[in-house]
């Protein structure tokens, strides 16, 4: 049946003739108060209770009353819910007009929701149901409460009142036996009928002075019922107030009861572990025997005769064991957590206080006091009281107490349901939250939060770790979103970051905890939690999250956990067991040798537990290692890229601890196990590692990161100089006399260049020093100084000759740019003319400055490459087109070994001594390259047009095939070459380009041949000569040749691969340079250098082979589309008259000619495009130069443009071969259209 025509049906059962005048309550509104909407429920009620009062008729007040009643036994949808709620209003309202009482309702609610004729289940239901809700309206309402109720005491009431409370109590009684009698009925209906006494019980503790008796009365009634040990009858006795336990518990006399009828009590722990398992255990009379006495057990004999009158009676209310599981918490959960940490607050707050209290009275007393006795006496007398409020206090359960001994065994320890782990999950969870909410208005914050520390119980955490790893388990969604995702992590630790290292804690440090909780879980907790510390905390949350970390570096066994330190217990078992068998095995063979072997056997097993114990060490080290250049990593990423002056403090921690481990060797023995070889040289590359991240930020004090680091460094080594005969430490890097001079000598110059700097800063105002051009410059030999220094001292260089190399260059360089401090490079006030001047007399510099950096991106340094990206970006405005093409002409290189070894062999010649023998060596050997480089894949989406890109990647494929294939034969080649020109040149036969000429005029070699063959040749001594060196070349012949070979197809196919790869990474960070270029130069005085760039990137696109430069090759195309260049019409004048023939390779001039032969070899490019990127670039890079040339002169250079691409449209059209797309065209001609319109 559907909605409306039940509706149809539901107003035709209930609706009245409406008399003429007569006004009616409106019958839909008992048809809304049924809806599962919620405001609709709510808007019906309200207009129902409003037009009752406002009618105000007898008979609409009687006809409520039956259809809410009535109402409560309907099982359709929420009609239990809407009809309660406007049934307790209603009979507040009845109430008040003195028309109703609690033994009239009850006697309609009883009339009304009658069972005993209901046979079947789908009758009882709702007539039980319907007298549950009607019970809890009564109890809802305001029946019970009159105002006489909140009187101080029942001495000042009058007789009526007196009588109105008696009726009142006689009403609860009548009330409290039919609530139990309905709780005993089915097992599912126990806990709402307990819950809805126990919701009235607390506000009368709060509105009535009846609250003792009756609750008296509650305590006896469910003693008579059994169910003191139940959860419900629990709950009931922690209802009692903590002022009038003195009045309630001595009038509860009960055999069989909680001890000192107080569950709370430590005495009573074994009861409330069996009753909080809620598993209906009825315990037997004897339970309690110890406790009681003779007479006791007489009156309980006494008693039987009467007990058994009421036989009947008992078998009416004997207790039934409960349903099915519930997976909703029990309701006497949420107070006894509370009960039991408010006793946990009171017990540490009040043994403060007294202590406070009692040492005041005592320095009173005392002072008022003069004889000694009198004296002694009054302090026995204060330590006695202190005693008495602390076992006071102990008498309770604890939080700790309660936890360990009560929650965890019962509920995560010997391999409990999953049900019943659920419930302690729900349990965890309600502790979390009850104590995250007293954090937040506590004062003793310190307590609370040690509070926290108890929960993390052994069995807890496996339980906790093993139902989050396991993603069949009916946990794991609890477990990892509820508790440890939205609970642990969004909720608690966002709100409180301190409470984040109290999680981290007892989560990864604990001894029940572990490091890889993270790994272990397949989560993210530690991550997430470390990031609410850094984001959210303030400066002293990050050092003490440090200070954990810092802690594991320098003392790992001190963390282990108890499975580390059981799996170290058990390997000295085994070899305990396995030096006995041994033992037993050789004395029976030999046994004059027993003394030997014994001691033998011992050192065996002290060196498998040391590897046992050195291999969680070294695990838990490396760990730290990587957890604190995330946490750094993380900040940076957080407070975008800026260190604030706290910050600066824990980072110099953090480098002085990495610099002891990477530098310092104990002497001492058992130190050995902590600063470990492989850690050292891990801890060294870390340290780069972190200089890279902070490198760009700038320091409180005015020196770079690695100028400080260097200095750290050298107040370590001078600290243990001078310690030499008392430290455990030496230094693990001893440096030779001359290297020593040369650092030495270098950083007098650092610091020359330091003070400089900070001079110019102390001279200049903050805004102008900034901006200084010489400031940059000097911060930047700063940088080069001290990491190259640095990377000495720390070993990392292991070509110690290259780095003294770049040493020397770098002070050449700085020598003759004549940077001191106090005066400019560039005036503001000086020639545009002066300073390209003085760049040109500066131009070798700057080229062997740039060349340093290009051989500081080629490695796979990440340091050396931050430091790249800084220099560059201070020496943008001194940029030539010079130094751009070095950049663009890599770009071009072959991404393939041939490309690789043509590159650095290059690179190599120019800086090598011409030797002849070293030479011809140099040039037979075979490299192999032994590093490899991860190139990490863009996966930014750029656009539509660079997702086209996409599409070639295949072809790119067979490109690569076809290097390594080739690269082979290419490489022999080479090598046969490279010989044919040694022998030439010992023979002296012509030869050219490693192939030997004769020319057919020239006779001068054969007519010398025939001389020398009339002759009797060369002497000995030439001829022995001419064989060594000819021996020499043939075995170098050999041994390369041999070389190569002895590498099979995989290891060339893996050379290949590496080259590629390094050249792949060196175009990327080139790409990067020419990006900041890009960005950061728009303004100056070169910014029209970028336009350089189009052709080269336009090239690169459609020569290279990996995805990534080709991406970004043409993600610079576009910024440089979108660069506003400095091309005033005063700038192309002044170069108009310079002719293109004039222009040499060393500048790049722009006028209109130059302009119009780029925009020329751009269309030819996009004749033979080899993927869709590259006809892009060529698109949109022909639209900029056009718009360049028509906006200066459009009356002249439009004609121009437009022949140009003329040429290009009659090539797309007759040629079918042609690359060129049509969007070329369409672009341009509506960029024409705009500007027409604009016109």
């Amino acid at each position: 049946m559907s909605k409306s025509s039940y509706r149809r049906n539901y107003l035709k059962k209930y609706q009245t003739e409406v008399k003429p005048g007569e006004k009616l309550v409106s019958r839909d509104h008992y048809f809304h108060l049924a809806s599962d909407i919620e405001t609709e429920r709510i808007k019906a009620a309200i207009n129902l209770i409003n037009e009752l009062r406002e009618i105000n008729e007898e008979e609409e007040w009687n006809y409520a009353q039956k259809r809410l009643i009535k109402g409560l036994n309907s099982s359709r949808l929420s009609a239990r819910i809407g009809f309660s709620t406007v049934l307790t209003e209603f009979l507040n309202l009845r109430y008040n007009d003195n028309k109703i009482d609690c033994e009239t309702f009850l006697n309609i609610l009883l009339q009304s929701t009658n069972h005993a004729n209901a046979r079947k289940g789908k009758e009882l239901r709702p007539l039980l149901f319907g007298r549950l809700f009607g019970l809890k309206s009564l109890c809802n309402s305001k029946l019970f409460f009159e105002k006489s109720d909140t009187d101080n005491k029942t001495e000042n009431k009058s007789e009526s009142e007196k009588t109105n409370d008696s009726l009142k109590r006689a009403s609860f009684s009548r009330l409290l036996n039919i609530t139990f009698e309905l709780s005993l009925l089915k097992p599912w209906l126990r806990e709402p009928c307990f819950f809805t006494l126990f919701e009235f019980l607390k506000k009368l503790n709060v509105s009535t002075s009846l609250s003792n008796d009756l609750l008296i009365e509650v305590l006896k009634k469910i003693n008579d019922l059994k169910l003191t040990f139940s959860l419900e009858g629990l709950s009931f006795y922690l209802l009692i107030p903590d002022n009038q336990k003195s009045k309630i518990l001595p009038s509860l006399t009960f055999t069989n009861g909680w001890k000192s009828n107080d569950p709370l009590l430590k005495s009573n722990t074994s009861l409330l572990v069996r009753t909080l398992k809620d598993n209906d255990v009825i315990f037997p009379e004897n339970e309690n025997d110890d406790d009681g006495d003779e007479d006791e057990q007489d009156e309980k004999h006494s008693n039987k005769s009467k007990n058994n009158n009421n036989n009947q009676t008992k078998k009416q209310i004997k207790p039934q064991n409960k349903g099915t599981w519930s997976p909703r918490l029990h309701y006497s959960w949420p107070i006894l957590s509370q009960k039991i940490i408010e006793k946990e607050i009171d017990s540490t707050s009040s043994i403060s206080d007294d202590n406070k209290d009692i040492k005041s009275t005592i320095e009173i007393t005392t002072e008022n006091v003069t004889n000694k006795k009198r004296k002694k006496y009054y302090k026995e007398d204060s330590k006695k009281k202190l005693k008495i409020a602390a076992s006071n206090n102990n008498n309770y359960i604890h939080i700790k107490e309660f936890w360990q001994d009560i929650v965890d065994p019962s509920f995560f320890s010997n391999d409990p349901s999953s049900e019943r782990k659920f419930t302690g999950f729900r349990i965890f969870k309600l502790f979390l939250l009850q104590l995250f909410q007293l954090s937040k208005n506590s004062n003793n914050l310190k307590a609370i939060n040690s509070f926290f520390n108890y929960l993390f119980t052994p069995h807890l955490l496996r339980t906790l770790i093993n139902q989050s790893n396991n993603t069949k388990s009916h946990l794991n969604k609890l477990v990892r979103n509820e508790i440890l995702h939205d609970l642990i992590i969004k909720e608690i630790s966002f709100q409180n970051p301190k409470l984040s290292l109290v999680f981290i804690h007892n989560l990864a440090f604990s001894k029940h905890g572990s490091f890889i909780f993270d790994r272990l879980t397949k989560s993210t907790t530690i991550d997430n939690l470390t990031n609410n510390v850094i984001s959210l905390g303030d400066s002293n949350d990050i050092k003490k999250l440090l200070e954990f970390y810092l802690d594991v570096l320098n003392n790992p066994l001190i963390h282990l956990n108890l499975q580390e330190e059981k799996s170290i217990n058990n390997k000295i078992k085994q070899d305990k067991i396995q030096d006995k068998n041994k033992n037993k095995l050789k004395k029976e063979i030999l046994d004059s040798d027993e003394e030997m072997e014994d001691a033998k056997s011992e050192s065996d097993n002290k060196i498998t537990t040391k590897t046992q114990e050195a291999k969680i060490i070294n695990q838990k080290q490396r760990w730290a290692i990587d957890r604190i250049v995330s946490l750094i990593k993380l900040y940076k990423s957080i407070h975008l890229d800026t260190f604030s002056h706290d910050a600066h403090g824990w980072i110099d921690s953090i480098l002085k601890n990495f610099l002891s481990h990477s530098q310092l060797k104990p002497t001492n023995e058992n130190l050995q196990k902590f600063y470990t070889e492989p850690n050292s040289k891990l801890i060294a590359e870390k340290l780069n590692s972190i200089l890279s991240e902070v490198m760009s930020s700038e320091r409180v004090d005015n020196i770079t990161w690695s100028y400080k680091t260097l200095k750290l460094l050298i107040e370590l080594e001078d600290k243990e100089i001078k310690n030499k005969n008392n430290s455990e430490f030496k230094l693990r890097i001893a440096l030779d006399d001359k290297l020593n001079n040369v650092i030495n000598l270098n950083l007098k110059t650092l610091k020359k260049i330091n003070q400089n700097r900070l001079n110019l800063i102390s001279s200049k105002s903050k805004s102008k020093s900034k901006n200084h051009p010489q400031l940059k410059q000097l911060y930047s030999f700063e940088l080069l100084y001290s990491m190259v220094i640095l990377q000495l001292r720390l070993g990392i260089d292991e070509d110690i000759a290259d780095s003294i190399a770049v040493l020397e260059e770098i002070t050449t360089i700085y020598k003759n740019l004549k940077i001191n401090g106090n005066e400019d490079l560039y005036d503001d006030n000086s020639k545009e003319s002066d300073i390209e001047t003085k760049n040109d007399e500066q131009s070798h510099n700057l080229d062997t400055l740039i060349e340093i950096l290009l051989s500081f991106i080629s490695k796979k340094s990440s340091v050396l490459k931050s430091i790249t990206f800084v220099i560059w970006t201070n020496f943008l405005n001194d940029i030539s087109y010079k130094n751009l093409e070095s950049l663009t002409s890599i770009l071009l290189t072959k991404e393939n070994l041939e490309g690789q070894k043509s590159l650095f062999d290059e690179q190599s010649d120019n800086e090598s001594p011409s030797d002849n023998e070293t030479n011809i060596e140099d040039e037979i050997t075979i490299e192999d390259e032994k590093d490899t480089i991860k190139i990490s894949t863009n996966n930014n989406k750029d656009n539509e047009e660079d997702q086209e890109g996409i599409d070639d990647v295949e072809d790119d494929e067979e490109e690569n095939d076809e290097y390594e294939d080739s690269s082979d034969d290419a490489l022999i080649e080479e090598v046969e070459k490279k010989t044919t020109i040694a022998l030439a040149e010992v023979l002296g036969v012509p030869q050219e380009g490693g192939e030997i000429k004769f020319d057919e005029n020239d006779s001068s070699y054969i007519s010398s041949m025939e001389e020398e063959d009339s002759d009797d040749g060369m002497d000995d001594d030439q001829m022995m000569a001419i064989d060594d060196q000819l021996s020499k070349i043939f075995k170098q012949r050999k041994d390369a040749i041999n070389e190569f070979k002895g590498k099979g197809g995989n290891q060339r196919k893996k050379d290949a691969s590496e080259a590629r790869e390094n050249m792949v990474l060196f175009k990327l960070r080139i790409l990067e340079l020419l990006k900041i270029f890009i960005q950061n130069n728009s303004k100056s005085r070169n910014s029209y250098l970028a336009l350089s760039l189009i052709i080269p990137l336009i090239k690169l696109i459609g020569l290279t082979t990996n995805e990534s430069i080709r991406i970004k090759s043409h993600a610079l195309i576009k910024s440089l589309c979108k660069f506003q260049f400095s091309l005033s019409n005063k700038f192309l004048k002044d170069h108009k008259e310079i002719s293109l023939d004039s222009q040499n390779n060393s500048n790049f001039i722009v006028n209109e000619g130059k302009l119009l032969k780029i925009l020329e070899e751009i269309q030819n490019i996009a004749l033979t495009s080899k993927n869709s990127l590259q006809s892009s670039s060529c698109n949109q890079t022909s639209t900029l130069i056009s718009k360049l040339l028509i906006n200066y002169d459009a009356e002249n250079n439009l004609k121009k443009v437009v022949v140009v691409y003329e040429n290009t449209l009659l090539n797309w059209f007759s040629s079918k071969n042609s690359k060129v797309q049509s969007r070329m065209f369409i672009d341009f001609v509506n960029w024409l259209d705009s500007m027409r319109q604009k016109a």
